[in-house]
């Protein structure tokens, strides 16, 4: 893939890329695809939760208005969400405030369901970990292995993958503060 160098060029990319990742979600190949920038984030995101079938778990910063607060993301998870009320989604959170969560367009959707958990990483339990992450029903995820950047590689059907951020997460749940989603 060569350099974009303008809207034009872009748009048509996004496209292709979209088109990209859908194939790979339905083949459930195990491929990795790379991601880097807030489009493809966006694009990775709300194809795993469309793919969801009863479980996301999620570890980031603060979950950034600039890719899951973008229409389509709030969309899926809402979808996702309101499909059955066994459905969930458990999220850990290292960076938190009130002001902005009434700001973020997924954390406000979210807090609309009761099948949502959400806790708090203390200063503590970060240093367990460098990395971001969203894994879906042990096959899908989108991983971030430097939580600094948004660099990511995500795969859908990659089965050692998938189980092995499951179980980080479950250890890093146990760690976790109880957190409330309130306004």
């Amino acid at each position: 893939m060569g350099t974009i160098s303008s809207v034009s060029e872009y748009v048509p990319e996004l496209a292709r890329y979209r088109r990209k990742v859908g194939r790979l979600a339905e083949l459930r190949t195990g491929a990795p695809i790379l991601n880097s920038s807030p489009d493809h984030a966006e694009i990775v995101i709300q194809q795993i939760f469309q793919s969801a079938e009863h479980s996301v778990d999620i570890l980031s910063g603060n979950l950034t208005p600039r890719v899951y607060g973008r229409d389509l993301v709030v969309r899926e998870v809402s979808l996702f969400l309101a499909e059955s009320h066994r459905n969930r989604v458990q999220i850990i959170l290292e960076q938190d405030c009130v002001e902005d969560r009434r700001l973020n367009p997924f954390l406000r959707e979210i807090s609309k369901f009761e099948n949502v958990e959400m806790r708090h990483a203390s200063e503590d339990v970060k240093k367990l970990y460098d990395f971001h992450y969203i894994v879906t029903d042990n096959n899908c995820y989108r991983f971030e292995p430097d939580r600094q950047y948004a660099v990511a590689v995500a795969a859908f059907g990659h089965e050692i993958g998938g189980k092995r951020l499951r179980s980080l997460h479950k250890e890093l749940w146990e760690r976790c503060a109880e957190h409330k989603l309130d306004f």
